[in-house]
């Protein structure tokens, strides 16, 4: 069983999120090249194999009421790993 996450942002997470605008994100990207084929669906099969060792990866923001405070990751009943891996 994976450990118990941190859901709020911490100090650090939030002022990326705070600061990030449609010209400036402040986000990374990861970007995999390697020699051979893999099909898409190798990849995304492969990919929700391990989910369960990434539970982040499923979840979604999450802004409380007013903005009280920084937002909470949550599970995301509607996660579809095809929105996130493409070719």
């Amino acid at each position: 069983m994976a450990p118990e996450l941190n859901r709020r942002l911490t100090q650090q997470d939030a002022s990326f999120l705070y600061l990030e605008r449609p010209n400036q994100p402040m986000h990374g990207v990861g970007v995999a090249v390697y020699d051979g084929h893999l099909s898409l669906d190798d990849v995304i099969r492969v990919t929700e194999e391990r989910l369960h060792l990434m539970p982040r990866y499923r979840q979604k923001l999450v802004f409380p009421p007013y903005l009280l405070t920084h937002p909470t990751w949550e599970d995301d009943p509607d996660f579809d790993i095809r929105n996130h891996i493409t070719e």
